[in-house]
C-alpha cells in the first residue's frame, strides 16, 4: 500500500520551553511510505520536512538569534546497524558512533 505524507506542523498550544527558554519548531512535511500490511514491513519510506525553529537545546549550539530555517530528510533504515539500535541522534553516544553488532545479525 502506497500513501502520501503531507501536514503542516506547529508549535502545541504555544511555543515550549526548556531550562534555556522559549524552544519550538514549525513548517511542513510531505513524503511518500510504501507498507506491505501484511508483514507489517515498511518497504520505502522517503520524506522531506522544511520549516522554522527558535531557542536552544541540547541538540541546539550556536543557534541565530530568533528564528531559523530547519531542513529534515527523512529514509527507511533496513541495514544491520539500524536492526540493533533505536532511531536517535547520531552523536547521541558512543553505541551510535561505533556500534557492537552481534554476529549473524
Amino acid at each position: 500500500m502506497l500513501a502520501r505524507v503531507k501536514s503542516e506542523f506547529v508549535p502545541v498550544s504555544g511555543d515550549c520551553e526548556n531550562y534555556k527558554g522559549p524552544i519550538g519548531v514549525e513548517g511542513h512535511i510531505d513524503g511518500e511510505i510504501d507498507v506491505l500490511i501484511e508483514a507489517k514491513r515498511v518497504l520505502r519510506f522517503r520524506a522531506y520536512a522544511e520549516g522554522q525553529a527558535w531557542g536552544a537545546n541540547s541538540n541546539t549550539w550556536h543557534q541565530p538569534p530568533g528564528r531559523f530555517p530547519l531542513v529534515i530528510a527523512i529514509i527507511e533504515a533496513d541495514d544491520r546497524v539500524s536492526r540493533v539500535l533505536g532511531p536517535v541522534w547520531a552523536g547521541y553516544g558512543a553505541d551510535y558512533r561505533t556500534p557492537e553488532l552481534p554476529a549473524g545479525k
